[in-house]
């Protein structure tokens, strides 16, 4: 679990820096471009580096504190994804389930 957590870490890194390298490789010297590719950049060395640090988070929990779910608290992002995309284009509430405050103002303004 932990060699699998580390290369897990590792692989976030290495994408992160190989999408900059080549999003850098790419510039055009068109200042619009350019400031998109910087963007892409940015965001792809903040997701590469948040996840890495999420894995190495999950991968010190395990280690030290063994299988006792720690680590289930780091990946509960699944969880609530599912939850809040219930619906099959996004987020489904039926009008039933709302405060009846909420459902009066809902039916005010049709």
């Amino acid at each position: 679990m932990i060699s699998w957590l580390t290369l897990e870490a590792v692989a976030d890194l290495m994408i992160a820096l190989a999408m900059s390298y080549f999003l850098h490789r790419r510039r055009t010297g068109f200042r619009q471009t350019d400031t998109v590719l910087r963007q892409l950049i940015v965001y792809a060395i903040n997701t590469g580096l948040l996840t890495s640090v999420l894995a190495l988070a999950v991968m010190f929990a395990f280690a030290l504190y063994g299988f006792h779910f720690v680590h289930m608290i780091l990946h509960s992002r699944s969880r609530l994804r599912a939850e809040l995309h219930s619906g099959k284009n996004g987020i489904s509430i039926h009008l039933s389930h709302l405060p009846p405050k909420i459902h009066n103002q809902i039916s005010d303004m049709a």
